[in-house]
């Protein structure tokens, strides 16, 4: 019996803490956002000048405000931000997110003193464009169903006021996220794209997005880290890391600057053509990872080449080319009788790996296509000169072998008939029915093993 009136007490105790925590964070978030209904005004007039000296967005107005205890964020509802110099933008909503603290003494002080870690987030957001007297009216485009930009760090009006003469001593992290980030199909370099591309939809380019642009003293860095890029054509993904010495922006000297990253795309058929001919597109992936290191001010073009470093991985899938007829006919002129079955030259693969280390490079390329399918190895030590020119008496080639196979028959007689013209007779040395050139010697003095010139 004891034990129920227990239970019985402590039930009730904990629904009376749940219902008091619960009144009274209505009874706070009420006050709060009176407060911020009737000093926000004041704070964005006071910003007011700002804006318009920084060219920015002057006027910023909106239906209401609220403030939330549990979410710690100052939300604004149908947001319009205008300029009188361009369009404007309509947003459902934008919240301010940072401690409960912070919000009210920003509300009550109408000042920031010091920023620290935040969030800005807007929810549907609208770009609206009036047109001239002469074509009245406007149009409506939304440009993302959501963006939010997390700031992690603390930065005080004194490291804002002396950042040109010294860097923040803490590291700064700024993370945009964007859902739907959606292009305006009238913008003109769209118009452009729909002229030479076929089969291509400006929806094929509605993107999820994120990345983070980062600062870190101790390592002496900037990188932009954590990209990654998704659409209906594919995603990329990677980092841009550069390192510095010096201690403000008047003295920054970058010393290394590297790239990783990699992407898988697939382009659904789309083609591309000009006057020349068409490509219809397939799929495509890249890994790489770059990097140049060294004062880049203070070095020339063969310096760069020397300290830099990459490894690239590469495969396309899939694709076709379709020469005009002109371009087929100025061909025939040299060659009467070449041709391509179909007017087409298909690819269905080209892939392979090209790596270089500041003096050598390497590659190992596949090729299929109707035509033919070529297979390279190659190895040479490269240098250059202050223009970042190859200097071939300087350069050398230690390896380099290319094997053709699978001709198309008319290749195969065009290639018989150049051996016959210009290799006076000679044929081309042939491993069964591929084709094997293996260059030996200097740039200056190639050989091909088994054929005399």
């Amino acid at each position: 019996m004891k034990k129920n009136i227990l239970i019985g007490i402590a039930t009730f105790l904990i629904l009376a803490m749940i219902i008091i925590v619960f009144v009274t964070k209505n009874v706070v978030d009420n006050k709060a956002s009176e407060i911020a209904k009737e000093e926000l005004p004041k704070i964005l007039e006071k910003a007011k000048n700002d804006l318009e000296a920084l060219d920015l967005p002057s006027s910023i107005t909106y239906q209401n405000v609220s403030v939330s205890s549990v979410g710690g964020h100052l939300l604004l509802e149908d947001v319009n931000i205008t300029d009188n110099n361009g369009p404007s933008f309509f947003c459902d909503e934008i919240k301010i997110g940072t401690s409960y603290k912070e919000l009210f003494s920003m509300i009550k002080t109408q000042d920031f003193n010091e920023i620290n870690s935040f969030f800005l987030e807007f929810e549907n957001i609208n770009i609206i464009r009036s047109f001239s007297s002469v074509n009245s009216g406007s149009s409506n485009h939304k440009i993302a169903n959501n963006i939010r930009i997390d700031y992690d760090g603390r930065l005080t009006k004194e490291m804002i006021k002396n950042i040109e003469y010294e860097f923040p001593p803490e590291n700064q992290k700024l993370t945009f996220t964007i859902k739907g980030l959606n292009i305006p199909e009238e913008e003109y370099y769209l118009l452009g794209i729909q002229n030479i591309i076929r089969n291509f939809e400006p929806s094929m380019l509605k993107t999820d997005l994120n990345f983070s642009l980062e600062f870190s003293p101790k390592q002496k860095q900037f990188g932009i880290s954590n990209i990654y890029s998704k659409n209906k054509i594919g995603f990329f993904e990677g980092d841009f890391i550069l390192k510095y010495y010096g201690t403000n922006p008047n003295n920054i000297t970058v010393n290394k600057i590297s790239a990783i990253g990699k992407s898988d795309v697939d382009y659904k058929g789309i083609e591309i053509q000009n006057e020349n001919m068409s490509m219809t597109l397939g799929r495509g992936d890249m890994n790489f990872d770059v990097s140049i290191s060294g004062d880049l001010d203070e070095m020339d073009d063969s310096e760069i080449f020397q300290n830099a470093l990459g490894d690239i991985k590469i495969s396309f899938k899939d694709f076709t080319i379709t020469p005009s007829y002109d371009m087929i006919r100025e061909v025939q002129r040299d060659f009467p009788d070449f041709k391509l079955k179909n007017n087409k030259l298909d690819f269905s693969n080209i892939g392979g790996t090209i790596k270089w280390d500041g003096r050598r490079f390497t590659n190992n390329i596949n090729i299929s296509s109707s035509l033919a399918t070529i297979k390279s190895n190659i190895d040479m030590n490269l240098k250059f000169d202050r223009r970042g020119e190859p200097d071939f008496s300087k350069s050398r080639l230690n390896k380099c072998v290319l094997r053709i196979g699978n001709l198309d028959k008319n290749l195969e007689e065009l290639i018989e008939g150049l051996e016959s013209q210009m290799l006076m007779g000679q044929r081309l040395p042939r491993k069964g029915n591929d084709i094997v050139l293996n260059v030996t010697g200097s740039f200056s003095n190639p050989e091909i093993e088994g054929l005399n010139f």
